[in-house]
């Protein structure tokens, strides 16, 4: 075994030995790579050539001088022992968790050579068989994903987005990647699932929003299983982890039938609650034009959605059109809401009736319906409320339905897109479809479903999903029956870990080792490494140049939607033999022979204009980049001495979608028959094939209804078995997205171990006395599953709601080639997180975050 590979003595430049000798110190620019994000702005000294400290810029567009932990911690990451080193090769043909690989060192030309053999021929042959699996550490890449479609693979699978079920619901109604509160105008928010203000990105971006909408006075009320201590003056309203649906439609309720005040013109001109609907739940249209029809109330008769001649809309009601009768969307919204009484979800979220009817009642006064702002001269709706979501609400089964129900209550008070309210990110301007609806800008049509699936991560059975790349672990285990014709044959890891994403550690170790050859690109030895045949060692981010472009997602500065770009020579020299993993993926591209249609599929994906496709330096890509969107006077160089760029901000009101739709012509969806028709076509295709849906037809059925109800979820707590709580984790704001091994950061995880919840099971105190546990206790952990955790000592605490048990940060890495900091927290939370067809969200593929366990004493 290669141990100066993986571990241990001083690298070859040691910070311990250089910074004592005399010389000059330099601060340089640069950029922050200590999460996904990658856009506050840093300055770092360096002195005789050792990187000694990083700190935030104080011209830092976003992070405004700030710098959380991650950031500062970066200089642990750059000296760790732990790191890989040289490129290696398995000797032990037996793969597992562990299995010693008995590494050897080899040169890299045996690496990539060796690599390209393997592909060429699965190119050869069926490119299907090539997988990609990758993951937050591969976003710098402009060649991970090129590279991958040279070689012809469909099989490029993401292992983060199972977390991420917000953006795809989030496609639909504002057509862009992200939603959140408008933090220059909105004076009151609601938060629901560790959303926004109760996040553990903490990044020093976060650390400016906070501030900003402290300093501008908004209230916030946090509805969670956990209080966080983000945003700790706000109020917090505890809930049970599996009842943000709930909540949300009673809101509507009170909405509609209680106070019965909602912005009724944003509703009838900005949304599609007027369309009628026919006998079978779909839209009524013109028999020429095809459009959807409303009734116009004035001329009392069936118009296009669009006609100018409309004198008004009819909300209500019941009309005969075309043979059939129809009503509004709208009323059959109502008549749906009705049963969501505050009485009804106390049952279920534990809330007091009265507190629902307070907030609803709250978000109806401060949203003043009616009031209007000037923003650079452009009037548009004032509404100065949001109610905001994060993935403690979107990730369970009905994860979208909870979704839809908040943002119809966001449309219900006109808090859409417009000034204080729910706004839509991501450099997206309204564009509609010929029904009026938005244009989807980042996931496409969600109606396009196949069968049978021709991926291993089964995206065609899924229409909304975000990388769910995660379903891997079940197909390649049983290829027929996820009706795949092909095994995959060659895998290659990049910067993602399916291991830190949920489910069994034992099914993913039999996915991984399915492979007859997998390689590695790795910064870190880790679980995914600890499968592959051979390894190549990824340079550390300061000891190469680096060039990364984030496109903005945090509302706090909107009108800079066009990055920020940033751009860092190396700081030091390199402490081993690694190499930039582009370069990597460039050189491999050339022994396969493929480097030009890389180089051109990359230049396109990239919008990038100028790279000679035989090139293979990185630093010629990076100038055609820069100089193409920032001038001809800007190249890396130039870029590097600021260390970030931005383009001009955009006038402060086209931020907001209002802006790019003032005909109202664009009609938000709050009756989602795309949800509807694409449940039909998906049972349909499955009946034909003479099989059904992985789900089960019926939940698809049930799922795929085009307004928001109540689905009691399969981990819902029924208390047979003892099966009677949800866990809950969350995350520490240290490590985050799976960048740069923030787990085996030293810092961090000192930091890290002085929460008093790290490493425990955290119980509110009258669940630990009415289950007989006390402080220090050891207990295991068992989802209904049979998967077992444990022992964990237990602690108790009032920041979690009575039917949650809490984790903070329950990680529990495994590859024993890691830095041994990584082993630090003994409860893994994700080995409680089912991955079967069963338990996910059949609309967004998200997997379900709060499963359902019991407790039992060691």
């Amino acid at each position: 075994m290669a141990l100066a590979a993986l571990g241990g003595g001083l690298p070859l430049q040691s910070p311990v030995l250089a910074a004592g000798k005399s010389a000059e110190t330099e601060s340089i620019n640069g950029f922050c790579d200590g999460c996904l994000y990658k856009k506050c702005m840093s300055k770092y000294t360096v002195k005789n050539g050792v990187l000694m400290s990083s700190e935030g810029h104080p011209d830092g567009l976003y992070n405004e001088g700030n710098m959380c932990g991650r950031g500062q911690a970066q200089v642990m990451t750059l000296y760790d022992p732990w790191r890989a080193k040289t490129p290696l090769k398995r000797t032990n043909p037996k793969k597992g968790l562990n299995e010693d690989p008995g590494w050897v060192e080899i040169s890299w030309e045996e690496a990539l050579t060796t690599t390209a053999k393997k592909i060429g021929a699965v190119m050869e042959k069926d490119p299907r068989e090539f997988v990609m699996l990758s993951g937050f550490g591969a976003y710098p890449s402009l060649y991970m994903r090129p590279f991958s479609a040279a070689v012809g693979t469909p099989n490029v699978m993401y292992s983060p987005g199972c977390f991420c079920s917000v953006h795809s619901a989030s496609e639909i109604l504002h057509g862009s990647f992200v939603e959140g509160a408008d933090l220059n105008y909105c004076k009151f928010r609601i938060e629901i699932g560790r959303g926004g203000a109760n996040v553990g990105s903490a990044d020093g971006e976060v650390q400016a929003d906070v501030r900003c909408s402290i300093d501008k006075g908004m209230r916030t009320v946090k509805v969670d299983a956990r209080n966080s201590t983000l945003f700790s003056n706000s109020e917090w309203v505890p809930i049970s982890p599996q009842g943000g649906l709930a909540f949300a439609l009673s809101l509507e309720h009170v909405i509609l039938h209680e106070i019965k005040v909602f912005d009724e013109w944003f509703v009838k001109n900005r949304t599609n609650a007027t369309y009628l609907i026919g006998d079978y739940g779909d839209y009524v249209r013109h028999a020429q034009s095809n459009k959807p029809l409303v009734w116009d109330t004035d001329a009392q008769t069936a118009k296009e959605f669009d006609d100018a001649s409309i004198g008004d809309y009819a909300l209500d009601g019941s009309y005969t059109v075309n043979g059939m009768t129809a009503r509004p969307s709208f009323a059959l919204i109502k008549e749906k809401a009705k049963a969501y009484t505050p009485e009804w979800q106390e049952k279920i979220t534990t809330i007091p009736a009265a507190k629902v009817r307070e907030l609803a009642a709250t978000l109806v006064k401060e949203a003043r319906i009616g009031s209007t702002i000037d923003v650079n001269g452009v009037t548009m709706p004032y509404r100065p409320v949001c109610v905001s979501i994060y993935k403690g609400l979107t990730n369970h089964q009905t994860g979208h339905l909870a979704y839809y129900a908040v943002m119809t209550v966001n449309i219900l008070l006109g808090a859409f897109d417009v000034p204080g309210g729910n706004l839509g990110f991501n450099n997206y301007h309204y564009k509609k479809d010929e029904d009026g609806h938005p244009v989807h800008f980042h996931l496409g049509p969600p109606h396009h479903v196949k069968f049978p699936p021709k991926t291993l991560d089964m995206k065609d059975l899924i229409p909304m999903q975000h990388d769910v790349g995660y379903m891997f672990t079940n197909s390649a285990r049983d290829l027929e029956g996820h009706w795949l014709d092909y095994k995959p044959k060659v895998g290659f890891f990049y910067g993602g870990n399916l291991f830190s994403k949920g489910g069994s550690e034992e099914e993913i170790s039999e996915g991984l080792a399915s492979f007859e050859f997998a390689a590695a690109i790795a910064i870190n030895m880790d679980e995914h490494t600890h499968f592959a045949d051979i390894v190549f060692p990824e340079a550390n981010h300061f000891e190469t140049d680096f060039c990364y472009e984030r496109v903005f997602e945090r509302p706090s500065k909107q009108q800079y939607k066009q990055g920020p770009m940033g751009a860092r020579k190396a700081l030091v020299k390199p402490l081993y033999d690694g190499r930039a993993a582009d370069d990597i993926l460039i050189q491999l591209a050339k022994r396969l022979n493929i480097l030009p249609k890389t180089n051109i599929i990359m230049s396109k994906m990239n919008k990038i204009k100028g790279v000679s496709p035989t090139t293979t330096n990185l630093k010629d890509v990076w100038d055609a980049w820069i100089s193409g969107k920032y001038g001809a006077e800007w190249n890396f160089d130039k870029a590097a001495e600021v260390g970030q760029i931005a383009l001009p901000p955009i006038p402060k009101e086209k931020i907001y979608q209002y802006y790019y739709a003032p005909d109202n012509q664009v009609r938000l969806p709050i009756y989602h028959i795309f949800l509807k028709k694409t449940g039909e076509e998906m049972i349909e295709m499955c009946k034909k094939a003479g099989t059904e849906h992985p789900v089960g037809n019926e939940t698809i059925r049930n799922i795929y209804q085009p307004i928001p109800h109540w689905v009691e979820g399969p981990e819902f707590p029924h208390g047979k078995d003892g099966f009677d709580m949800n866990l809950v984790g969350w995350r520490n704001p240290q490590f985050l997205h799976d960048v740069n091994n923030s787990t085996g950061n030293p810092l961090l995880q000192e930091v890290a171990c002085k929460s008093p919840f790290y490493g425990k099971l955290v119980l509110n105190p009258r669940t630990a006395r009415r289950k007989g546990f006390n402080d220090g206790d050891m207990v295991y952990v068992e989802n209904q599953y049979g998967v077992k955790v444990g022992p964990v000592p237990v602690k108790t605490s009032e920041i979690i709601h009575p039917e949650a048990a809490g984790v903070e940060g329950g990680h529990s890495r495994k590859a024993f080639s890691m830095n041994p900091v990584n082993h630090t927290s003994p409860l893994s939370w994700n080995r409680l997180i089912p991955i079967n067809w069963k338990t996910i969200d059949p609309v967004t593929g998200a997997i379900e975050i709060s499963p359902l366990i019991r407790i039992t004493k060691a």
